[in-house]
């Protein structure tokens, strides 16, 4: 199942208690100014978040969020990570305080860009690019005139170990990315 805890320890449990049309604190989808998207299944709703660039996943159990505002109840659970769900709980309070994703509650991640290198060499790996291509292709500003046979060894290293990266992640250690 998509958006759960087993997955990304920053997904926020939430237990539907009742619907409460005229509550101010009711949980109301429907009132949210930005993208919403359900998933339902057999355990329950899965509901993002988003902006486009920030999200915050919740959880379902016991009700629904579909059927309007509800009274709501957040549990937080210690064994799967309870600093990622307190840090969740806060953008949530702010998005329903001020109506927007705070960017400060959204950190940037330091590795995100050799993440990104490693799966555009690891892709371009696939579609049958030679690691020179690839170095051309992802470092060639930064090294015009270096020759690759006898001065680029660090840049075979780099694109080597890139490679590896990517194909890590590739083959399901992306999970890591959201711990």
């Amino acid at each position: 199942m998509v958006w759960n805890s087993a997955n990304d320890a920053a997904v926020l449990h939430v237990e539907v208690l009742g619907r409460a049309a005229s509550d101010r604190f009711a949980f109301n989808l429907a009132k949210l100014p930005l993208a919403v998207t359900v998933v339902t299944g057999d355990s329950g709703e899965r509901v993002a978040l988003s902006d486009g660039y920030r999200r915050v996943t919740l959880e379902v159990t016991g009700g629904t969020l579909l059927d309007g505002p509800a009274r709501t109840r957040f549990v937080l659970d210690h064994e799967i990570g309870i600093d990622r769900q307190i840090a969740t709980l806060r953008r949530l309070v702010t998005l329903l305080e001020t109506g927007r994703f705070h960017r400060s509650l959204f950190p940037r991640e330091a590795r995100a860009s050799r993440w990104l290198q490693a799966l555009r060499a690891y892709d371009a790996m696939s579609a049958g690019a030679s690691q020179r291509e690839i170095a051309d292709a992802l470092f060639a500003p930064l090294y015009r005139g270096v020759r690759w046979k006898t001065d680029a060894e660090f840049l075979r290293l780099r694109v080597s170990r890139l490679l590896r990266l990517g194909r890590k992640l590739a083959n399901g250690d992306y999970r890591l990315l959201l711990r």
